[in-house]
């Protein structure tokens, strides 16, 4: 079917300033045009659509890229050991279906996530594709791969020596993992010996696998804090970082020369301070989280300063805007916060050829917002609309589908 936007403010995810008075042409899931609408419209397709949509001069906005997800346990309630451990991966497949519906009604179209328990999430992301559920398009890794007694142990598979970490990651792969995922260091969730500045794995532990993912044509990343850390990450071939805290000026000035993108998840930390008391988090940490919000800003914002390439991405428990939001408060433009939220989070995940942009040949992955998000970031949550593949699907209709005690 052939769809018309017409009298829309278009920022497109590329462009530094948006396209007024734009139109978009759709044919069937993929965007067949799209700039001024002067251009268009005396064009066929502009004439022979079937079905048109009226923006009314609203703002138009690339679908939005959460490339640090776990869906399936996305704001469950409690500690590390009562909303993930305890439960079967049978639960945890039933409340991803719902979450992704809620990833949709803000505006997320495309999820890379990071991190499940089991294959649940290899499994909710065919089923998205086979059209049983409707869903984000999603780059999953499955489990996780951490040492013994390391970051996340409990849900990963456990290996030591690379090869063990290489075989791993080959079983991961033939399961149908998009990319690999090690955990690199210490997070603060798990019993054992998890300080988020303790390195865990070793270079050629790391090297086994991503040398593996590699030989197979995929990406991959790594949960890691330590500035030491994140540089033998990148020794070993790791294409991107994940979360970072304890990064310096020095090892993010290494990340920007290396070109390897750094995913802070800043939401993480932010979520705590805003709903961690709602969702039964530790009240000590929640109080660290807010003494310490001060000195984290400043500390990102001098990261930010040189030139490495910040990537949107929110953990568990807040949400992307959340992300995007603080991007402008360490110091981003809301017109950089966005692309880092599309066209630069697209290339991350090597998905810029299909999403992040809206232009000829991408999916018709978008949303419509009431008001300026550059005149104001926030703004970005008055979501009218979301679009995902030329279907069109309202927040009010998406909260219908979604239990009462989900948000």
């Amino acid at each position: 079917m052939l769809q018309l936007i017409k009298n829309a403010r278009l920022i497109d995810g590329r462009s530094s300033s948006p396209v007024e008075r734009a139109a978009i042409l759709i044919d069937g899931d993929k965007i067949a045009a799209a700039g001024p609408e002067s251009g268009l419209q005396y064009s066929a397709e502009y004439q022979d659509s079937e079905k048109v949509i009226d923006a009314g001069g609203k703002t138009i906005v690339p679908g939005l890229i959460n490339v640090h997800e776990h869906i399936i346990w996305r704001r469950s309630y409690g500690s590390w050991a009562d909303r993930v451990v305890a439960k079967d991966p049978t639960w945890f497949a039933i409340r991803g279906a719902a979450n992704c519906l809620i990833s949709l009604r803000e505006g997320v179209t495309t999820v890379r996530d990071v991190g499940a328990k089991g294959n649940t999430t290899i499994m909710l992301k065919r089923a998205i594709e086979d059209g049983i559920i409707i869903g984000p398009r999603m780059m999953v890794c499955g489990q996780t791969i951490a040492m013994t007694g390391g970051h996340a142990y409990e849900t990963s598979l456990v290996a030591n020596g690379p090869d063990e970490t290489r075989k791993a990651a080959r079983e991961l792969l033939l399961e149908g993992a998009d990319f690999i995922k090690l955990m690199g260091s210490g997070g603060g969730i798990s019993k054992v010996r998890d300080f988020p500045w303790s390195p865990q794995f070793t270079v050629e532990e790391m090297r086994a696998a991503f040398e593996e993912a590699h030989n197979a044509g995929k990406k991959t990343t790594i949960h890691c804090h330590p500035a030491g850390q994140i540089r033998r990450a990148v020794e070993a071939g790791v294409d991107c970082i994940e979360h970072g805290a304890l990064i310096d000026v020095e090892t993010a000035e290494f990340l920007a020369e290396k070109g390897v993108q750094l995913v802070p998840t800043l939401s993480a930390t932010e979520s705590f301070v805003v709903m961690g008391a709602e969702y039964g988090r530790d009240p000590e940490s929640i109080e660290q989280h807010k003494r310490r919000r001060p000195e984290k800003i400043g500390h990102w914002r001098r990261i930010l300063e040189t030139g490495v390439i910040l990537v949107s991405g929110v953990d568990s428990l807040g949400d992307l805007n959340m992300e995007l939001e603080l991007f402008v408060e360490i110091g981003m433009s809301p017109i950089q916060a966005i692309q880092a939220g599309t066209s630069i989070a697209a290339e991350t995940i090597d998905m810029g050829d299909k999403v992040g942009t809206i232009e000829p040949g991408k999916y018709a992955d978008l949303f419509l917002v009431s008001a300026d998000p550059l005149e104001d970031i926030k703004n970005l949550r008055k979501i009218e609309w979301v679009m995902k593949g030329g279907m069109t699907y309202t927040p009010a209709e998406l909260s219908k589908a979604i239990g009462p005690n989900l948000k």
